[in-house]
């Protein structure tokens, strides 16, 4: 193995490791140790490629948003319907969630911060490929007719309500799903299908 694919994969390993132990104890029980120690690595040779945790879940958060981004503009090519498409990016965000909720988390973080020059390149570049999402995600409600409630000339306040309308809907779905089930003697999964639905109706005339 050469020294460029050796470095990857020792950085790989370590955001793999990361992953898991995030996923498991939560950032802030997880120790640089711990994560050193899943990846078989020294703690200096994980200083070697990450400054700090937090860097490294940064990184991390860059690595995930990059992927969504790919995944919304396949679900919006594949024509699959504006409902369909709608509900299946809504159920994208709830399985980030589930998957990787520290990482969707740290995304919740930095939802509508600004940057300059000044800002750290990795912060630049997640806040760039936040503002990349945020314009796919409303040239999408454009394209399918999902501005009944907002403002066409402002995508930011657009995207702001269908995020925090998503995001809302699977913090409750998350927290409340057993009396929700008590309630009204339905999962979680099929409360989600109901809110997303309902929020998708909110926004065209569609019945």
């Amino acid at each position: 193995m050469n020294r460029e694919k050796k470095s990857e994969f020792i950085r790989k390993s370590i955001l793999n490791a990361a992953g898991v132990l995030f996923t498991q104890n939560g950032f802030e029980k997880t120790k640089v140790d711990d994560i050193a120690k899943k990846a078989d690595l020294s703690k200096a040779t994980f200083y070697a490629y990450f400054k700090s945790k937090d860097e490294l879940l940064d990184t991390m958060l860059l690595l995930q948003l990059k992927e969504v981004n790919s995944d919304v503009k396949k679900l919006i090519d594949e024509h699959i319907g504006k409902r369909n498409c709608f509900i299946a990016i809504c159920k994208m965000f709830v399985e980030v969630s589930r998957k990787n909720p520290v990482c969707y988390r740290r995304m919740l973080d930095y939802f509508g911060i600004s940057y300059d020059s000044s800002t750290p390149k990795l912060y630049q570049s997640i806040l760039e490929e936040a503002r990349t999402l945020n314009n796919t995600l409303y040239d999408a409600m454009k394209k399918y007719g999902l501005t009944k409630l907002f403002d066409e000339n402002s995508p930011d306040k657009a995207v702001f309500y269908l995020w925090t309308s998503v995001t809302g809907i699977i913090s409750i779905a998350q927290r409340k799903g057993a009396l929700i089930n008590a309630l009204y003697g339905i999962s979680g999964d099929e409360f989600l299908n109901f809110a997303f639905t309902q929020l998708y109706k909110s926004a065209t005339n569609e019945e």
